[in-house]
């Protein structure tokens, strides 16, 4: 835990400047804010097109779903759920103080306490570029770009630490690779 008190350290010196570059250009702020809504709108957007789309490919192909419909399947419905629940219950248990209860004056307000590592807007948008990666690889591309970009903007905002946001995407990451990687030893069994 020590070092993450030191990382909360240096958090808490570095980010006054950032904050003073956002409130100094208010016009560049007005986007950031703008971008940041937008991409989280964007982000639970494309889930819920996933699930449409994987839910007519399994209606098309048959059920119970075989192969790669079978992968998306799981990709757009147990691997987010598993990453959402698992953040929840690691963020419960660890429940690290936001920076905005440290002393830190973030760029945008929030009350929440508590529950800042990992960062569950964070795992949730990974999972959810994770998703799209083994649906079409191309706009999960474009999702992952949306991913990194609503991390920073936790950070930027003064919601949560780096290390929070890092370890929210790590979080998704490894229960993507262990699902993908169960799967594979399933499928190679069957």
């Amino acid at each position: 835990m020590r070092l993450y008190d030191m990382h909360r350290e240096d958090f808490a010196r570095r980010y006054p400047a950032l904050k003073s570059f956002f409130e100094s250009h208010a016009p560049l702020f007005a986007l950031f804010r703008l971008l940041s809504k937008a991409a989280v709108i964007l982000t639970y957007g494309m889930y819920a097109a996933g699930l449409v789309l994987v839910g007519l490919d399994v209606y098309n192909k048959g059920f119970p779903p075989v192969g790669n419909v079978l992968l998306r399947l799981i990709g757009i419905t147990v691997l987010p759920f598993a990453a959402f629940a698992l953040c929840t219950a690691v963020r419960k248990g660890i429940n690290a103080p936001r920076p905005y209860e440290m002393g830190i004056v973030p760029l945008i307000p929030k009350k929440t306490k508590g529950l800042s590592c990992p960062s569950r807007h964070t795992a949730c948008v990974t999972a959810i570029a994770l998703s799209w990666l083994i649906i079409s690889p191309p706009i999960g591309v474009m999702m992952v770009c949306a991913a990194v970009f609503i991390a920073f903007s936790r950070i930027i905002s003064g919601v949560h630490y780096p290390l929070d946001v890092l370890s929210g995407a790590v979080l998704s990451i490894l229960v993507y690779g262990g699902g993908l990687l169960i799967f594979a030893l399933v499928r190679t069994n069957l």
